[in-house]
This record gives C-alpha cells, sequence and structure tokens, in this order.
C-alpha cells in the first residue's frame, strides 16, 4: 500500500517545461507507482508514450518513452500470466490502430503489436 501525504501534491501533478502531457494510467507495483501518458513534443510535432514513477505524486523519476513516435493515448496496464501488458493507439498513419506491447519489469517494453485498426473497412460502429 502507499502511503502518502496528499497536502504535498500540487496541480498540475506532473507537468514539463517545453513537452504536453495527458492521458494519465497509472499502476501501483511492489510500493511504487508507474504513471504512463501521452508524450507531446509540439517543437517537434511528436507522440510518444511515456512513462515515470512516483512514490509520493511531488517527485518523479525521469522519463522513459516506452514507445515509437505516432503513439499515445495509454490503457490500463495489466498483468497476463508472467508479462505486463498495455495498450496505446497509432494516430501517424491511416488507419489509425489500437495495440498491444509487453514488458516483464515495467520499464522495458517490446514493439507495439497491432491488434485493431480503426479503417473504414471495419463496421463495428455503423448502424
Amino acid at each position: 500500500m502507499i502511503n502518502f501525504d496528499y497536502s504535498k501534491v500540487s496541480n498540475p501533478v506532473l507537468s514539463l517545461e517545453k513537452i504536453h502531457v495527458r492521458d494519465p494510467a497509472v499502476l501501483i507495483h511492489n510500493g511504487l507507482i508507474y504513471v504512463f501518458f501521452s508524450y507531446h513534443d509540439p517543437r517537434a510535432g511528436t507522440w510518444h508514450i511515456g512513462m515515470n514513477t512516483t512514490g509520493d505524486f511531488a517527485h518523479f523519476s525521469d522519463i522513459f518513452i516506452i514507445s515509437p513516435e505516432g503513439y499515445a493515448s495509454p490503457g490500463n496496464v495489466i498483468r497476463v500470466k508472467d508479462q505486463w501488458v498495455i495498450c496505446y493507439q497509432q494516430y501517424r498513419e491511416f488507419p489509425h490502430y489500437l495495440c498491444l506491447s509487453f514488458s516483464e519489469d515495467l520499464t522495458n517494453w517490446s514493439k507495439p503489436v497491432k491488434m485493431f485498426n480503426t479503417g473504414p473497412e471495419n463496421k463495428w460502429n455503423i448502424d
């Protein structure tokens, strides 16, 4: 269980001077809080999935980029058998798609594996 002082948490919780962050997803594991988020560099026009850790939401580790460029919107991180799995989206090229990445240690993640594209051939969202 994480026990921290909420009075020491300020808003915004994570703010970077030249990078925009959004879409947080949080996992607590072995006493450490893993924070996954969309990492947008507006100067370069790039998107990635970023990740860092914290124990108190006041102090954070360095940011790790865990996806190739063009990916955003991380979902929940879940444990499946002997590995962790995260879902996120690819927006750089059309058709966009959902993908999964896998990790054994929550730090080193696999290349994205496509699982569902959102192209016009999919009829799941048409009446």
